[in-house]
């Protein structure tokens, strides 16, 4: 399965920046990115939710990066504000990871799967050599006994 990916334009509606910010961090190198084959740029969502907590932004549109209990920006005293900023941040993380692992898990029984058809492949294609060869051998045994035969007659 393929790793979850946002838009630039996605990206920036989340956190309420311009789309052209968000564009201009890939190309610093500052948020990691893929190129699609039609050029576009694509940024996981984990490198987003990473990104976003290590430069301090904002989450105005939690949705938009496909994590659930992510807080919107927080309010009260600086304390009060720092604690909801770490708690949010450590969510992300939690949900991210765990979103990572699910299409890992995912990958990895796709991966099983193939394994387990290459392998019954490979294992029916012995099986009728198999039968070839013992076809052959059983016409071979006939042609013996009967140029046995011939020799006795």
């Amino acid at each position: 399965m393929p790793v979850k990916t946002l838009s630039p334009r996605d990206l920036a509606r989340a956190v309420g920046v311009s789309e052209s910010s968000v564009k201009r961090w890939a190309d610093d190198g500052r948020l990691p990115f893929v190129r699609t084959a039609g050029g576009h740029r694509r940024i996981p969502v984990a490198a987003a939710v990473k990104f976003v907590r290590e430069a301090g932004l904002d989450v105005e549109r939690p949705d938009l990066l496909g994590v659930r209990g992510l807080r919107v920006a927080a309010r009260g005293t600086e304390p009060e504000a720092a604690a909801l900023e770490e708690a949010n941040a450590k969510v992300a993380t939690a949900e991210s990871e765990v979103a990572t692992d699910a299409e890992a898990l995912r990958a990895a029984r796709l991966a099983s799967a193939a394994a387990a058809e290459d392998a019954a492949a490979t294992i029916t294609e012995a099986a009728e050599r198999l039968l070839e060869a013992k076809a052959r051998a059983a016409k071979l045994k006939r042609q013996m006994d009967e140029a046995d035969a011939e020799i006795r007659d």
